[in-house]
């Protein structure tokens, strides 16, 4: 879609380009589009793009309650003047939603790790964590306390583990 304020500008429906715009085609003026988005600065923006020929781009969320990236450029007509703004809408609901899913994914996980952390360190029993090939990821404090670990590396080996000093 092309903009413009005087709404004279922009590509012609009958095969003229921007360069020769239709002179009996009215384009749409600023206040003349109602989009069905949630933008109330949309007028402001537009003529922030005229006046600066700069580019706006940003995430608005539609009445419909979908997600849309907003593209707005500047429009060059003849004599390389800003005559009118580009505006694009592209449907990025599908991946603001799937980016949401992961965000609360990651937070659920992470609440889950401090609530089992915090349940084995309530535990007085002494609890070590091994990884499928048997490597410590990690013990509780039970542990941690009966076995000095503080200052020993630890290591799975055979049936059992084995600590050393470390050095210092």
């Amino acid at each position: 879609m092309i903009l413009g304020r005087t709404g004279e500008s922009g590509a012609s429906p009958r095969g003229g380009t921007v360069d020769e715009p239709d002179p009996h085609r009215r384009w749409p003026r600023l206040g003349d589009i109602k989009p069905n988005i949630d933008l109330p600065e949309l007028d402001r923006l537009i003529s922030e793009v005229i006046d600066k020929a700069g580019i706006v781009e940003r995430d608005v969320r539609g009445r419909d309650g979908r997600w849309y990236s907003l593209r707005m450029r500047p429009h060059a007509s003849t004599g390389n003047k800003t005559g009118g703004v580009l505006i694009a809408l592209l449907d990025i609901d599908a991946m603001k939603r799937g980016f949401e899913q992961v965000r609360v994914s990651r937070d659920e996980a992470l609440a889950e790790r401090d609530l089992s952390a915090t349940l084995l360190d309530l535990s007085g029993a002494l609890i070590v964590v091994r990884d499928p090939d048997g490597a410590i990821t990690g013990f509780n404090a039970a542990c941690q306390e009966a076995s000095d670990t503080r200052s020993r590396t630890c290591r799975t080996g055979g049936s059992g583990i084995s600590c050393s000093r470390r050095r210092r």
